[in-house]
């Protein structure tokens, strides 16, 4: 019991998001594209990662849609995030799985002694779906409304010990069309039904509410964006801005209380390629540096014969 409680304190030390911080993995954030801009993205996620910032603007994906993402993180452990979109008659559906382990978690006994070592990591498995209200039953050229849900399955492993739970969110978009620029409200309810999950001690999967508003400008090539995330443990506001050079040059920075991020894009008709370079501030003492995150997604049809 000892041995497993110095487990236990050495995993947490190593890294504090895989162990009683479920929302602090549920709200970091996923792909390079909106890591540049500093997350803020509940109401421009229009790519695979809208999964996970706001579901009901899976509608704006009209092509099948793959995102392969990978973080560099922080103590050699590595960070992922892999999508699936599919176009339906009256909206869009996706798949996604968000990863984060750590090899090699060094244990020691109760003299500090090395007794070998583990590995942890909490994995998130999104089935979505997203809906543009007025192809359905709405008709305005003015205000256009997005609604989309979330299943979420969640594990966590800690050396020989396992977890999991599940969690349910509602999305939703508001769209106002101005002519010269465009207006954008997005919500996002994560785990809004949500259930316990215990790896040690249990833990009940929080509730976490985004907001986004969203301002697109010069025919949608320049973006500003502001974020509030909340939940028991986090409550951020992350700033961000996008520019569009020539439909082809994305370049992208973003602000918050602990970060300042930089990013570029690069766009061949249906094939992306995303860059983004955080530069963290000090946090309780701790300096966590810099991390480097890239992204690349390709987008298809299925031509009718």
């Amino acid at each position: 019991m000892k041995i497993l409680t110095i487990l236990i304190l050495t995993f947490i030390f190593s890294f504090n998001l895989l162990y009683s911080q479920i929302d602090t993995f549920l709200s970091w954030g996923v792909s390079a594209k909106t890591m540049g801009m500093a997350r803020a993205h509940t109401s421009l996620a229009e790519d695979g990662s809208s999964i996970f910032y706001n579901p009901s603007l899976l509608s704006k994906i009209k092509l099948f849609e793959f995102l392969g993402n990978y973080t560099i993180f922080y103590e050699d452990s590595m960070y992922g995030y892999l999508s699936f979109v599919s176009p339906t008659p009256y909206g869009s559906a996706g798949i996604a799985i968000q990863n984060l382990s750590i090899p090699n978690i060094l244990l020691r006994d109760t003299l500090a002694k090395p007794i070998g070592t583990a590995d942890g990591r909490i994995t998130s498995i999104y089935f979505s779906y997203g809906s543009n209200l007025n192809e359905i039953f709405l008709s305005s050229e003015f205000i256009t409304l997005y609604l989309g849900a979330s299943v979420k399955l969640i594990s966590q492993k800690l050396y020989n010990l396992e977890a999991g739970g599940m969690g349910f969110d509602i999305g939703s978009q508001i769209n106002l069309d101005f002519g010269f620029y465009k207006l954008l409200f997005g919500f996002n309810f994560v785990n809004i039904f949500g259930t316990s999950i215990k790896l040690y001690t249990e833990e009940k999967i929080p509730f976490i509410f985004r907001m986004g508003v969203g301002l697109l400008i010069f025919d949608e090539s320049l973006k500003f964006t502001v974020d509030t995330v909340q939940s028991k443990n986090i409550k951020d506001i992350n700033f961000g801005v996008e520019y569009i050079l020539w439909k082809l040059f994305s370049l992208r920075s973003g602000i918050n209380d602990k970060e300042f991020t930089l990013g570029l894009g690069i766009t061949r008709q249906n094939i992306q390629f995303n860059y983004a370079f955080v530069l963290n501030r000090g946090w309780r003492g701790i300096n966590l540096g810099m991390l480097h995150t890239f992204d690349f997604i390709i987008r298809w049809s299925l031509r009718k014969k």
